[in-house]
């Protein structure tokens, strides 16, 4: 209790962002011998206010002048809000909304996941859908017809007819088209089990602390747990 969720609905990069921040936590009941959880409630907020009040929040320090030493308006600081689960949800580019952090920050994210601060797990789905392609038409169905044989011939016949008029160039005296019918291939939905990583954070670790080398290049990071929350700065 007291603490907030925050997310995001999943997208693919093809589609478009929802622009909707869900916010939910739990509501317990309390007595003197345990503590169930009766509900869960909460409050959806565009993501655009979501946003801003983070940028407004990340500006607010503690010093006495109320300037900070570290600040996400500095060009040279890459500032990100992340789930979790390793999601974006605020960024400086806001293209990056949704996105997985390893995705935009891989070198960083790695480095995380050495630290602690992340691991990798893997779940599994029992209930998912997958797509397969199936033929039209079967092999099974025709071996059992019992015009299976005679149709055939017919058909072989006539492949074997149009072979000699193309051979002898005698095309011309036929006046009807010939079409052929292709057997097409359609995509089917069927009960499958399907595997994917996933991504979790530590919530033991509140702050951490790190550098990266590059070919260049010195890059800091610093990540920092917010309370009563489920992200991470």
């Amino acid at each position: 209790p007291g603490t907030f969720v925050y997310s995001i609905p999943f997208r693919p990069e093809a589609e478009n962002k929802s622009g909707v921040v869900t916010a939910s936590t739990s509501v317990q009941l309390v007595d003197n011998r345990k503590s169930p959880v009766v509900a869960a409630v909460g409050i959806q907020m565009k993501l655009e206010f979501f946003q801003k009040k983070f940028w407004t929040a990340s500006r607010q320090c503690a010093s006495l002048d109320g300037k900070c030493s570290i600040s996400c308006d500095d060009e040279i600081i890459n500032c990100y809000l992340i789930d979790n689960n390793g999601f974006i949800l605020v960024s400086e580019n806001f293209d990056e909304t949704g996105t997985f952090f390893g995705k935009v920050e891989g070198a960083v994210m790695n480095k995380l996941m050495m630290m602690g601060s992340f691991k990798r797990v893997t779940l599994y789905d029992y209930q998912a859908v997958c797509r397969s392609t199936a033929d039209n038409s079967g092999s099974a169905p025709s071996l059992l017809d019992p015009y299976y044989v005679f149709f055939a011939a017919v058909k072989w016949i006539m492949t074997e007819l149009i072979l000699f008029l193309v051979e002898f160039n005698l095309c011309s005296w036929w006046n009807s088209d010939f079409t052929v019918q292709a057997q097409r291939s359609k995509q089917v939905l069927q009960p499958c089990d399907t595997e994917y990583a996933a991504f979790l954070s530590e919530r033991t670790i509140k702050e951490t602390m790190g550098a990266i080398s590059c070919d260049a290049c010195h890059k800091s990071f610093v990540i920092q747990q917010i309370p009563s929350s489920n992200l991470f700065m």
